[in-house]
């Protein structure tokens, strides 16, 4: 006989009080085998747990390939866990050891997660916490007894997510004419190397969407291992953004690249007809709008302001080749100046001024849109949201709305609806309801995507809240809890001992 230890695993019950009495048997020898009984007097018919207890003829050790299998082809991000459980069936209980890439031992608790009384079957987990690029690598898993030794290489890969390196520490600002050629480059890290695409008023460009209708000219070439470097030169047509985004299989990133500035022309005077057009900018982009000058010029801000602009922040007169104009100009936009502008020429009294006016929509920011129409938003538990939820009127009243129901958001007209303090049980979809002066409703969907999981709740957690003896001819009742960071549809399914 042998001295024996037993691995018990915590046992969770269903009551206000727990009671547990142990029996250990040492140095086991052939007159312990048997069955062995727990009787508990709290009622009139005592509750029995019974354990048949045999000895082990041979010793023995068994690991799965399945299992082992598992374990190649690991792919983690820098700083994320890694834990992979094993099925190991042994007698008696097998030494485990875990080498890094260097040949250094990784401690590891060892402590069985599930067992088998007689079967010896146990589940450990490999377990390591914030991993760094000198885990990556071929490690090895040694699992030894008496009767084997069982020996496993397997790789991990490390991924970074992207880094836009190199940026200046303000974005330059270009102000050109419409058709004029301007370029910007681009520098990104990551592991594996990032794909750089750019994006410029709501158009995506990349090296497959390279064509001369555009007027858009991208190269990008790798620059070591890990770096990727991305220049695009574009015929620019209007005011906007170029904006650089790296991707891999960790995740994006994104960079304001240069700011682009086309003025807006009015022409005004005798013979030239009052014209209508729309300029559409995104939440930061500079606007410029010049008109010919003359001693009675006056300039239009937007029409619900109803004001005239004479701030001289603003406002100024300057000379270009055909003359002298006046040049209004607002570095950032934002949504209270959408609107109409205009400049008009004041003559004699009583006569209506010729005019010209363009409206300016401030558009929305969003992650991306689907074919549906429903938009995107990234999401982190424990931050706020903005959901960029705008109208295009003061006067619209704007409701959240998440399963049906008025959702208690922070409303700002600038910026859109703001959720506090992202949950891990918070709502993800939500529809944003304006509604217009003339009773319609415009309805917007967005969906917010959290992170595969909080740092915190890696993996599933699963408890049992059962006994798992029996004897031959019993009956074997054991339930099965899983602890998820939200309510996703889950499967659960069952694995038998192998016979």
């Amino acid at each position: 006989s042998q001295p024996t230890t037993r691995f018990i695993n915590e046992l969770f019950f269903v009551g206000e009080y727990i009671y547990t009495s142990e029996l250990t048997i040492k140095n086991v020898s052939d007159e312990d085998v048997g069955e062995y009984k727990c009787y508990f007097y709290g009622s009139s018919v005592p509750q029995i747990a019974k354990a048949n207890l045999q000895l082990h003829a041979k010793k023995y050790l068994n690991v799965t390939m399945k299992s082992l299998k598992g374990l190649d082809g690991i792919k983690k991000e820098l700083g994320r866990s890694l834990g992979q459980y094993i099925p190991i069936y042994a007698y008696p209980y097998p030494t485990i050891k875990w080498l890094d890439p260097k040949g250094n031992e990784i401690h590891n608790d060892w402590k069985p997660w599930n067992h088998h009384f007689n079967g010896e079957y146990i589940v450990v987990r490999l377990s390591k916490n914030n991993l760094t690029l000198d885990d990556e690598g071929n490690h090895t898993l040694i699992i030894s007894n008496p009767a084997k030794t069982v020996t496993h290489s397997f790789f991990v890969t490390i991924i970074t997510k992207p880094k836009i390196i190199n940026q200046p520490k303000s974005i330059p600002f270009n102000e050109v004419l419409q058709n004029f050629s301007v370029s910007a480059d681009c520098e990104a890290e990551g592991k594996p190397v990032p794909r750089i695409s750019w994006n410029y008023t709501n158009n995506l460009y990349n090296m497959e969407k390279n064509s001369p209708e555009d007027s858009v000219k991208i190269t990008s070439t790798a620059d070591g291992v890990n770096k990727i470097k991305s220049e695009i030169e574009v015929n620019v047509q209007k005011t906007g953004k170029l904006i650089c985004k790296a991707c891999n299989e960790a995740g994006c990133v994104s960079s304001v690249a240069k700011i682009i500035n086309v003025p807006v022309s009015m022409k005004v005077g005798p013979g030239v007809p009052t014209t209508f057009r729309s300029i559409s900018l995104t939440v930061g982009d500079p606007l410029t709008i010049e008109c010919k000058s003359s001693k009675n010029m006056t300039f239009f801000s937007p029409e619900f302001n109803k004001k005239v602009v004479t701030s001289k922040e603003n406002l100024k007169d300057t000379m270009v080749n055909n003359g002298p104009i006046v040049k209004f100009e607002l570095r950032q936009t934002v949504y209270r100046d959408s609107g109409w502008y205009g400049c008009a020429n004041l003559p004699m009294k009583y006569f209506t001024p010729a005019q010209t006016t363009d409206h300016l929509f401030i558009e929305d920011p969003f992650l991306y849109q689907d074919s549906k129409g429903k938009y995107y938003v990234n999401g982190e538990v424990g931050k706020d949201v903005l959901l960029p939820c705008r109208p295009s009127s003061p006067n619209y009243q704007v409701k959240l709305y998440s399963a049906g129901k008025v959702i208690d958001a922070e409303f700002d007209p600038i910026k859109g609806m703001m959720i506090k303090n992202l949950t891990a049980n918070s709502p993800i979809d939500y529809a944003c309801v304006i509604q217009l002066d003339n009773g319609l409703k415009k309805s917007m969907d967005f969906e917010i995507e959290k992170p595969d999981r909080p740092n915190d709740l890696e993996k599933p957690k699963i408890v049992t809240r059962s006994l798992n003896n029996t004897i031959i001819g019993g009956t074997i009742e054991i339930d099965c809890t899983v602890s998820v960071w939200s309510n996703n549809d889950y499967i659960l399914t069952w694995v038998m001992p192998l016979k």
